[in-house]
């Protein structure tokens, strides 16, 4: 649905939250280009990309982020 939907970029770039963009490096249905894109469009956002990861986020593949995670959520509640 992400790649169906229109204006996405439009809506990205209106993004002003503190936002943290975590993205699996092996994922086959969204390049990691476009986590990449969406960290310029985005003001003061964080990127994490992830080895390993595909599209989904596996319990062993959460420890890989979850203090960067964590610390997002903590400092921007």
């Amino acid at each position: 649905s992400i790649l169906a939907s229109k204006d996405r970029l439009k809506k990205i770039k209106k993004i002003k939250a503190p936002t943290l963009i975590v993205h699996g490096k092996d994922d086959p249905m969204i390049h990691v280009r476009n986590a990449y894109k969406m960290h310029k469009l985005i003001p003061h956002s964080k990127i994490k990309i992830i080895e390993n990861m595909r599209h989904l986020i596996e319990p062993e593949i959460l420890s890989q982020f979850e203090g960067n995670l964590l610390n997002h959520l903590k400092f921007n509640s």
